[in-house]
């Protein structure tokens, strides 16, 4: 009876309060951010809790608590800023894997001489130089958990007030930017770039990567090295999440937009292989209908994110990172039928699909170097299908009717494709007299493929004065010649690099870069 009666004490405890029988476990390494070298000695607290860990000759932590929940977690190290890490959930009986890396102090001072003046603004790299981590985008006012928007608020860069997921530098144009996302440089990062028929030069309406996808953004507003070419503007790189090597995790997010899954967690078929795994689809049939718009048309997109990480040895890591990210915007003449004013008789249709692919194998060549060899795809494909509508007109009323019996589709017509196939190698590391070197080659194949079409002489009407000698004139026709752009175009490219930097008295930096291509 006394058995019986403990063996239901423990279960009403486990019901009521699971983490008094629970064990949380954060584990990781702890490296150099610039050389990737082991951290030893190394102090892991976690706020609200009086466990602590420390690491050992491998790097290697394990940090125990009995209380599940979210915690910050706090590393010091001598010779390291310190770091500090918001909002880590440690999940019941689970074991979270989490690896850092530690910013080096610019100088290594045998003794220390505290002086009443402000820090150094350059310990962790150039002044327009700018890092975010997950919590710092999601958790960001106005930014949704959109990196671009996160970055519209930083000085001389725009987002067009948080309407596009894009940003402009210094007044230049959206396709001035570099963008890397784990090393594999992109040029399509949005959904949703048009308001009008072809091209929008602001950018997409809502970035490819979910909100808590993005690990770590660092945003370079100029002086960023030769190492990111062939732009002006600015510099961002973006670094996707790793999975969980040790528990897997899944969690999702069902709303009005639509519905996201993630998985985060190992992969049993292949050994020493962790895997992250994210699908969102969005739909605004829900949102139109709510709040009346019906005759903007219905827009919808998915983004399909794997990456995963191989650690082949000590010395060795694999990175494959595959994206796609499929759009479609649709304003059938149904939809016109609700445009009480009859403004926009046009009735288009986009197909647009973004897809990237990539390896990366990063090798750690010695204390204070790594190599970096990178195969990437990427491919873009637009197919674009523009109709009108016919409104009957009233005579009696002497205006046009949204009684619509006549439409025809596809009196423009567009099919884009861009292919690219290219490599990186780029090796870094620290030389003598703290130098920082960075040399690499670059090579892709680029194919550009375009074929438009009018299928009948379109008329365009025109409310200014525009044609000299004829003010009276207001359209303009355009006949199916005219409508005609077709090319297929391919070329190659190839680049070298060389960056060195260094830094002195912590308060200035020197860096010299040369680039051909």
């Amino acid at each position: 009876m006394r058995a019986l009666f403990a063996i239901l004490l423990v279960l009403w405890l486990a019901l009521l309060f699971p983490q008094l029988l629970s064990s949380q476990q954060l584990q990781g390494k702890v490296r150099d951010q610039r050389t990737q070298q082991p951290v030893s000695g190394a102090l892991l607290l976690l706020s609200g809790s009086a466990d602590t860990a420390c690491t050992g000759r491998d790097c290697g932590y394990v940090l125990k608590t009995p209380q599940s929940g979210m915690y910050n977690l706090l590393v010091q190290c001598p010779g390291y800023e310190p770091l500090l890490r918001p909002d880590v959930w440690l999940l019941p009986d689970k074991v979270l894997a989490l690896d850092l890396d530690l910013q080096p102090l610019p100088e290594a001072l045998a003794s220390v001489t505290v002086r009443s003046r402000r820090p150094s603004a350059l310990a962790g790299g150039l002044v327009s130089m700018h890092s975010f981590g997950r919590d710092e985008i999601s958790l960001n006012p106005g930014a949704q958990g959109d990196i671009f928007r996160a970055i519209g608020m930083l000085p001389g860069v725009s987002s067009s007030g948080g309407i596009y997921s894009a940003i402009a530098v210094r007044g230049q144009g959206v396709r001035d930017n570099v963008y890397m996302v784990d090393d594999i440089p992109v040029s399509e990062v949005g959904h949703l770039e048009g308001n009008g028929f072809f091209n929008d030069p602001n950018g997409g309406r809502f970035s490819i990567f979910a909100p808590r996808v993005i690990e770590k953004a660092v945003f370079s507003g100029g002086g960023f090295g030769p190492e990111y070419g062939r732009r002006s503007a600015s510099a961002l790189s973006l670094e996707i999440r790793e999975g969980n090597r040790l528990n897997p995790l899944w969690d999702g997010q069902l709303d009005l937009f639509g519905l996201t899954l993630n998985y985060d967690g190992p992969l049993r078929f292949l050994p020493r292989t962790s895997a992250f795994v994210s699908g969102r689809v969005q739909h605004f049939w829900g949102l139109v209908n709510i709040i009346g718009l019906k005759d903007v048309g219905m827009p919808r997109y998915a983004d399909l994110v794997v990456k995963t990480v191989t650690r082949i040895n000590e010395r060795n890591r694999l990175t494959f990172l595959a994206v796609q990210s499929p759009e479609r915007y649709v304003r059938s003449v149904d939809y016109v039928r609700f445009d009480t004013a009859l403004n926009l008789l046009y009735t288009p249709d986009f197909r647009r699909n973004k897809t990237l692919a990539g390896l990366v194998l990063r090798t750690q060549m010695g204390a204070r170097s790594h190599w970096k060899n990178v195969l990437h795809y990427t491919g873009y494909t637009s197919r674009v299908s523009v109709g009108r509508a016919f409104p009957g007109y009233d005579s009696s009323a002497g205006r046009y009717s949204r009684d619509i019996r006549a439409w025809k589709d596809g009196l423009q017509t567009q099919d884009y494709r861009e292919q690219r196939l290219g490599f990186r190698s780029v090796a870094q590391g620290t030389g003598p007299q703290r130098i920082e070197w960075i040399l690499g080659v670059e090579g892709d194949m680029l194919r550009l493929f375009n074929r438009r079409r009018l299928l009948e002489p379109d008329t365009q009407y025109i409310y200014t004065p525009r044609f000299a000698g004829d003010t009276l004139q207001r359209f303009s026709i355009a006949t199916p010649d005219l409508g005609r752009a077709d090319f297929d175009q391919s070329a190659a490219l190839f680049s070298a690099f060389l960056n060195l930097r260094r830094v002195f008295w912590q308060r200035l930096i020197l860096q010299a870069g040369l680039r051909w291509d």
